[in-house]
């Protein structure tokens, strides 16, 4: 496990480290600033083995488990001609996307990341995916049969599905509240 952490932690620094228009010149070089949605007890773990094979100090930033990627990605976007952050590390490729639409990111193509299939890169060098996220769609059995699930998400926004889809909304403590969407 400890290998395993540190090799993502020299791999995902080393993608993202370009990845934002960062403070060049604002810092010692011996500094990096990361902004991460990631909950802190998973992203801390990687950012010591970090700091500890590189000596790097890693200063990190994270978003309230409220607004997780979200507050970041809207920080970023007002930070765009002044910018705080090194790298931003996240789970949300549709919002690291608009980031890429905004102008936010800047190019940088990792050595370190040669291995991961292009499928997983944006094309012009400016992320990289490394890691996977996992939805899930649970079904009450008693009420519906195997062969009348959707055959895509896609399908449950149509109206056989109206008022019967729910969604958990994380929040501070955790998967609590539900969010009816229909």
């Amino acid at each position: 496990m400890k290998e395993f952490v540190s090799r993502i932690a020299c791999s995902l620094l080393a993608m993202l480290i370009l990845s934002l228009g960062g403070c060049k010149g604002k810092r010692p070089a011996q500094e990096v600033v990361i902004y991460t949605s990631l909950d802190k007890v998973f992203s801390q773990p990687v950012l010591e083995a970090f700091e500890k094979e590189t000596g790097i100090d890693v200063l990190p930033v994270y978003d309230s488990e409220a607004t997780k990627t979200t507050g970041l990605v809207n920080r970023l976007i007002a930070e765009k001609n002044n910018p705080r952050a090194d790298v931003f590390w996240n789970s949300e490729t549709g919002r690291t996307i608009v980031l890429k639409q905004k102008g936010v990111l800047t190019k940088y193509i990792s050595p370190s990341a040669s291995d991961i299939p292009a499928q997983f890169k944006d094309p012009d060098g400016c992320w990289t995916g490394f890691a996977a996220r996992c939805r899930i769609l649970i079904y009450n059995t008693d009420l519906l049969k195997k062969d009348d699930l959707p055959k895509s998400i896609f399908e449950l926004t149509g109206p056989k599905w109206k008022g019967y889809i729910c969604r958990l909304c994380r929040t501070w403590i955790g998967l609590v509240d539900q969010d009816w969407r229909s």
